[in-house]
């Protein structure tokens, strides 16, 4: 055993100790240790397997996470965990069954979302479907709320400054932020308060500049959504705006107890919540086409300009165009793969054969997402794709595809 001296018990705690801190060499040498002690201990081959996924090397940590299930099949969690590993390796099918095994040992309002999440991606989804996984999720776990929600006594003078809280766990430098972080700028203080609910855990310069934008910053990370209610209702917020969805670290079950006025989700989920709860989600006739608005529990509020694309610094003018220096053009895409489905794939297949000399650059994070993403677009759309380059150490690949 590990150091020599532990129990298997000992080196389990001390594992899970250093992984939930974030010490992954270390605990993966005792999860190591325990199952050559013990091969067939469920707890360290599903652990194991988190690591190797937490590391990109998603084949390797679903291999043991399906070693721990054989041994345990009734772990929600382990297929949770399995679950997330099929979505990184864009297997979006298998990711969506691996949640739904998940729910049936066990409900749970966050692996719920994960699938909501998964779902968005999937071209087979229909928005009738979509938007029913939505109202289960709001079934499930926040109509109990409705019917305890208080009373509002915000001041009704229409004179004063109305109080508008933003409520994510994105309030760094990361793609959602760009999409709202100019409203939160761009507030009149003399017509508004903005207080901003952070969930944000890991700090930088662009949470400075949000800050230094709002009448009151708190940090709520670390607050119940009971809590977090409170705090808002203590605050007395006017409109209380979602910026996350059903993405990680959300808070709609705050927002299921009513604690403003009027509650609204923007930029984080186009498509919607499911929760009755939420008065309106801003989007455009494209996102949510007319056809599709009775679907939403929510009221679509069309937005001129949906996502105003906000830069915190300034950039750099453009220079010359990169096809009169190469002789070709350059297309690109820097979504996440599990967004690049057969629909877009024939979209792109179709571009190519019109212009056979251009190239495609794509971008995929992590050595293991990036395998599967050129697996995915050679095997279903692309002829031929050369060994890809990198530009330096960068996550930026180039692909030479040639279409069908």
């Amino acid at each position: 055993m590990p150091e020599n001296k532990l129990t298997l018990r000992e080196a389990m705690t001390q594992a899970v100790a250093a992984h939930n801190s974030g010490e992954l060499a270390k605990a993966e040498r005792l999860y190591k240790a325990v199952i050559a002690a013990k091969p067939d201990h469920p707890d360290a081959l599903h652990l194991l397997g988190v690591i190797e996924s937490q590391r990109g090397r998603n084949e390797a940590g679903l291999e043991l996470i399906d070693r721990s299930l054989a041994i345990r099949p009734q772990s929600a969690t382990a297929f949770y965990n399995r679950g997330a590993a099929l979505l990184d390796l864009n297997r979006l099918k298998e990711a969506q069954a691996s949640y739904r095994q998940a729910l049936a040992i066990k409900p749970d309002p966050k692996c719920h979302s994960n699938l909501i999440f998964v779902m968005n991606f999937d071209s087979d989804a229909s928005a009738a479907e979509q938007q029913a996984e939505r109202a289960r999720w709001h079934e499930l776990y926040a109509q109990e709320f409705m019917s305890s929600a208080a009373e509002h006594k915000n001041d009704p003078d229409p004179e004063r400054r109305l109080r508008v809280g933003y409520v994510s766990s994105h309030f760094r430098a990361q793609a959602a932020t760009y999409g709202f972080g100019g409203a939160i700028i761009a507030h009149d203080p003399g017509r508004f308060d903005v207080v901003c609910y952070s969930d944000t855990k890991t700090e930088d310069d662009v949470t400075e500049r949000l800050r230094a934008c709002t009448h009151t910053w708190r940090r709520t990370a670390n607050l119940s959504d009971q809590e977090l209610s409170e705090l808002i209702r203590a605050d007395g917020i006017d409109i209380l705006v979602d910026c996350v969805g059903h993405m990680g670290d959300n808070r709609l079950l705050t927002f299921a107890r009513k604690p403003a006025p009027i509650q609204v989700t923007a930029w984080g989920e186009p498509t919607g919540t499911g929760l009755k709860a939420i008065d309106y989600v801003f989007a455009d006739p494209v996102l949510v086409p007319e056809n599709e608005r009775a679907l939403l529990a929510e009221r679509v509020v069309d937005l001129p300009n949906f996502l105003g694309y906000w830069l915190p610094d300034a950039v750099p003018d453009p220079s010359g165009l990169p096809a009169k220096a190469n002789g070709y053009v350059t297309f690109g895409s820097f979504s996440r793969p599990n967004k690049v489905q057969d629909p877009v794939l024939r979209s792109w297949a179709a571009i190519l054969r019109a212009l056979p000399d251009a190239r495609l650059v794509l971008k995929a994070a992590g050595t293991s997402i990036d395998k599967s993403y050129q697996n995915h677009v050679h095997a279903r759309r692309g002829k031929s794709i050369s060994r890809p380059t990198a530009a330096s150490t960068s996550c930026w690949t180039r692909f030479r595809t040639a279409a069908e």
